[in-house]
């Protein structure tokens, strides 16, 4: 199965911030479970991207032209999420671990398992990273996090694909077919320091 490419930082930010993500379908059988599909799904995906992940103002993906005639259901999410880290260390480290969801603002967490270190002139820094993601109704606008109208997203657990996320039920997904998805969706995501401040933001003060 072949998953999107690794995406890096800006060169000017030696972190390494690579992620991977994809489609997982159920046939148009009655009973079939979902299996992993990666991207793009069956019958078409279109996919443009907005901005870094790593600045204050996040990256948003665009997702649409799906043909759902080529499948029963369709669910996406990110599947594994190495830590962040510094290009003097070598690799990420470990994957970061789901933290939660807040329905309260619409998005979701993952935090590192491992710091991102590296030495600068006032020290060596040692900073604990998380993930923030919100699932967004389709605009092609990239606009940051959205104070309402976000998407709420369905569960591993929910879709019977708790098993597929490394036990965790609780893992986050949209589901391409929902009522208020319609086929195309969008999401916006930062990678920050555990206080909040974007890791471009961070690293380049």
């Amino acid at each position: 199965m072949k998953l999107f490419p690794k995406i890096h930082l800006p060169r000017r930010l030696p972190i390494s911030i690579p992620l991977a993500s994809a489609l997982l379908a159920s046939s148009l059988s009655a009973s079939a479970a979902y299996t992993f599909v990666g991207f793009p799904a069956t019958g078409g995906t279109t996919f443009t991207g907005s901005g870094s992940t790593g600045s204050g103002a996040g990256r948003t993906g665009f997702y649409s032209g799906f043909d759902e005639s080529q499948y029963q259901d369709l669910a996406w999410s990110f599947i594994t999420i190495p830590n962040p880290y510094h290009s003097s260390e070598g690799g990420p480290g470990g994957n970061m671990t789901y933290a939660g969801y807040n329905p309260a603002t619409g998005v979701m967490t993952w935090n590192s398992t491992s710091n991102a270190t590296w030495t600068t002139a006032f020290g060596t820094q040692n900073i604990a990273t998380r993930l923030v993601l919100q699932f967004q109704p389709y605009t092609g606008i990239a606009s940051g996090p959205l104070a309402s109208g976000w998407i709420t997203p369905t569960t591993a657990a929910t879709e019977s694909l708790a098993g597929s996320f490394g036990g965790d039920g609780a893992w986050p997904l949209i589901d391409v077919d929902a009522t208020g998805v319609q086929d195309q969706f969008q999401i916006w995501y930062r990678f920050e320091t555990s206080s909040g401040v974007a890791l471009l933001d961070y690293y380049n003060i």
